[in-house]
């Protein structure tokens, strides 16, 4: 039935064919003397179909010259446009002219003039009559020269960015802790606003004034003061001395000693001695100094801030909170016994934990050359519980005399490369007294390398007897006689001056 009656449509269709042909043929003889261009005129002319736009912009009746043109036209003016770009409360100017902004689908005009061109008479037909009540929009495609986006982004955009600041303790100029609250901060979603600026500007936007908010968020800080305001007990302190170090050693410990001060660390959060130190460059404050590495000394940036990581493991060690990471120097050190000592370094870290309930506060002072290390917090240990530390050595090597012959020396010619330090292993106890006993818990185990005493030694003198004899003396690594065939045969200078 519905096949019979699609038949009987399309025949009447047909017949109707010839009165719409003639029809259409004097309403162009009517609207040429009006002056005026209709659907069926379009179609027939090189003009384009009445409803057909690009972008936004009204081709009707045009040619695609004239599309061309009018399109060409309004990207034009788009250029001579500036957005106004929204960050938060703050507005930067983006002139569209200095972002690379283009045409490029510039085949589009040839598009809207074949639209509705195609096709037999019955699908031309349905076209036209469609345009009536919905347009035919083909897109106006835009581009932008990401790179200036991404410029624009970072010298105009970025700078309005700043972190939330926790509340925190701070010590004022009275030596008191005071609670300092929390400052939100402000963030801008950099990849989020890149793609809503770059979809604005080559989508979205039709050409009126244009504007575009990029996406931002409130960062909140932490603001639990309540705890805070409780911190005010020392719960663990100790102090080292760097009397009579070099200036630029002292230097180093001064810097660092800052860096490390002033630390607020909430119930469970962790201390990184090495994050707040590195880097080691003189751009951050550090100068070269003597450090120990793998068992030699060399001047190195930031040698002597391992001080202020060996006085602050001990506060920590007194505070009773948990060491997470600590390595012992490579050499015994002279500022703490051995297994009280912490070492830092490009690879090596001091990490502890706040493992109370409260938060605690760490306090770094290096004046008059004493590193004073305390740990501000709730006290909550029994105050007839004592603690001490006792550092006990378990095993020494002891260290002897190494000679190393220079064939490009003379008799006479002895330097000495290394200091004697003896290798030992040692361990830190805990000595916990409650109710008049004393329990003693070992902490850590450390091991120190031995190093000889060592001494570079010329064996070249004019008598080859004495020479053999020094090669000997070297072998045996035995100064006095070296000292005594020098005595003996007199110096001999080859003129080496102790280069490389």
């Amino acid at each position: 039935m519905k096949k019979i009656l699609y038949l009987m449509a399309a025949f009447v269709m047909l017949l109707s064919l010839p009165a719409l042909v003639l029809g259409i043929g004097r309403a162009r003889v009517e609207r040429a003397t009006e002056g005026t261009i209709t659907a069926a005129d379009a179609s027939a002319a090189d003009t384009i179909l009445p409803g057909v736009f690009i972008g936004p912009i009204d081709v009707s009746g045009l040619t695609e010259a004239e599309a061309r043109a009018k399109v060409s036209a309004f990207v034009e003016q788009m250029k001579k446009e500036t957005v106004t770009v929204n960050v938060g409360d703050h507005q930067e100017m983006l002139p569209v002219s200095e972002i690379g902004f283009t045409w490029v689908n510039t085949d589009a005009p040839k598009k809207a003039l074949s639209y509705g061109k195609s096709g037999n008479i019955l699908e031309r037909y349905k076209i036209v009559h469609d345009l009536e009540t919905s347009p035919y929009v083909i897109e106006l495609q835009r581009s932008v020269d990401t790179a200036a986006i991404e410029e624009f982004l970072s010298e105009q955009i970025d700078k309005y960015e700043y972190d939330a600041v926790d509340a925190h303790i701070e010590m004022n100029e009275d030596g008191y802790l005071v609670v300092v609250p929390a400052e939100n901060g402000f963030q801008i979603d950099r990849e989020t606003s890149r793609m809503r600026l770059n979809g604005y500007l080559t989508g979205t936007w039709a050409g009126e004034k244009p504007v575009c908010s990029l996406k931002t968020e409130v960062e909140y800080g932490y603001n639990e003061t309540e705890a805070m305001e409780k911190v005010h007990d020392v719960l663990g302190a100790y102090a080292t001395e760097y009397t009579g170090a070099m200036s630029e050693r002292a230097a180093n410990v001064r810097n660092g000693g800052s860096k490390m001060n002033g630390i607020t660390l909430l119930p469970g959060e962790r201390y990184s001695t090495l994050s707040l130190l590195e880097p080691f460059t003189v751009e951050n404050g550090y100068e070269p100094a003597p450090s120990y590495n793998s068992g030699e000394v060399e001047d190195s940036l930031g040698g002597g801030i391992c001080q202020l990581a060996s006085t602050l493991y001990m506060a920590v060690m007194y505070a009773e909170l948990d060491v997470v990471v600590r390595v012992n120097h490579s050499l015994p050190v002279h500022y703490v016994k051995t297994s009280m000592d912490a070492t830092v370094s490009d690879h090596l870290d001091f990490i502890f934990e706040n493992s109370t309930e409260y938060p605690i506060y760490i306090f770094m002072n290096t004046d008059n050359e004493v590193v004073t290390a305390r740990i501000y917090g709730v006290e909550t240990r029994d105050p007839n519980r004592e603690i001490d530390f006792e550092s006990e050595v378990t095993e020494r090597e002891e260290a002897g005399i190494k000679l190393i012959a220079n064939n490009s020396a003379g008799f006479g010619y002895v330097k000495k490369l290394k200091s004697a330090s003896d290798g030992i292993r040692s361990c830190l106890w805990k000595l916990v007294t409650e109710n008049g006993e004393t329990e003693r818990i070992r902490v850590n185990t450390s091991h120190y390398n031995m190093v000889d005493e060592t001494y570079e030694v010329g064996v070249v003198s004019g008598s080859e007897t004495a020479t053999g004899l020094m090669y000997s003396a070297v072998s045996a690594n035995d100064l006095e006689r070296v000292y005594s065939l020098i005595n003996q045969y007199g110096t001999y200078d080859t003129g080496y001056s102790g280069g490389d």
